[in-house]
């Protein structure tokens, strides 16, 4: 018998790279997109999300790296489109020859989730609208380019070569990441931070790098014009300076202070599996 897995009550609360899973942007019934982000969550720093949300989070003792939050078609300056296909429900049978590399690259950080709760999210939301892709055209397609370009783009990797390491004492600069990720992956990408409500730190947590339909990354838009040094601040900001309209505010870094804050890689906890409250 074939198990097909939906969303049920318990996972409305999942979290997936501090994004909550029960929201549902409004989208217009155009099922349209030009690019597609691949976004990928620093799991110390989801942690802190979840801990500034009073939830616990969990990192298994085999994660070590950057980890998969999703494959994101997009219209440009918009969220959407999303939900594609209501009728195409998450086939977990589908993509089990894939589990042990989903386990480790794709896991939930959501002490209360569980990751088979994200990849439903992630398909239903998601992978419905990319599936309009030959390349992408059902739930295994989906999952597996997903898993290669997240092995391809390794964010740690472009990091560790730009000197950049995790670490609780050495602190950047917004400006450091993004001259980084620059350099690895030859365009800029779109990047979030999250302040700790505790230490009032701001940390590295979620990196979109904007692809084509070919799978070749692109700038992000809002970058292809913009100085590094204007990319540091909230997108209220851009507001007020009345350089970019509100559409494009979406793709420029995200809360990761002024330019005199300093910007953290928190490290990974212990090689003991942890579940921090």
């Amino acid at each position: 018998m074939m198990l097909y897995l939906t969303l049920p009550l318990m996972a409305l609360c999942a979290t997936v790279g501090g994004i909550s899973l029960d929201k549902r942007s409004k989208c217009p019934p155009s099922k349209e997109w030009d690019i597609m982000k691949l976004t990928q969550s620093w799991p110390p720093a989801v942690c802190i999300y979840l801990q500034n949300e009073k939830k616990k989070c969990d990192i298994s003792s085999n994660i070590t790296s950057w980890v998969i939050h999703g494959l994101w078609p997009t219209q440009t300056g918009t969220e959407c489109p999303n939900f594609c296909r209501d009728d195409w429900k998450f086939n977990l049978t589908q993509v089990q020859a894939l589990r042990p590399r989903l386990d480790f690259n794709w896991p939930s950080i959501d002490f209360d989730g569980k990751p088979e709760y994200s990849w439903t999210h992630e398909w239903e939301k998601h992978g419905t609208c990319g599936a309009t892709l030959p390349a992408i055209k059902d739930e295994l397609d989906y999952f597996n380019v997903t898993l290669g370009l997240h092995e391809h783009f390794n964010l740690s990797l472009i990091l560790q070569k730009s000197g950049m390491n995790p670490s609780a004492k050495n602190a950047y600069k917004a400006k450091d990441f993004m001259t980084a990720f620059k350099k690895g992956l030859g365009v800029a990408p779109s990047v979030t931070c999250v302040k700790d409500k505790e230490d009032e730190k701001f940390y590295i947590e979620q990196v979109e790098i904007c692809l084509n339909k070919d799978f070749k990354p692109i700038d992000c838009q809002s970058y292809q014009s913009a100085p590094v040094e204007d990319l540091l601040f909230k997108p209220e900001s851009w507001l007020q300076g009345g350089r970019v309209d509100e559409g494009v505010l979406r793709d420029v870094l995200i809360d990761c202070g002024s330019d005199s804050d300093v910007v953290y890689y928190k490290p990974m906890p212990s090689k003991q599996r942890k579940v921090l409250a």
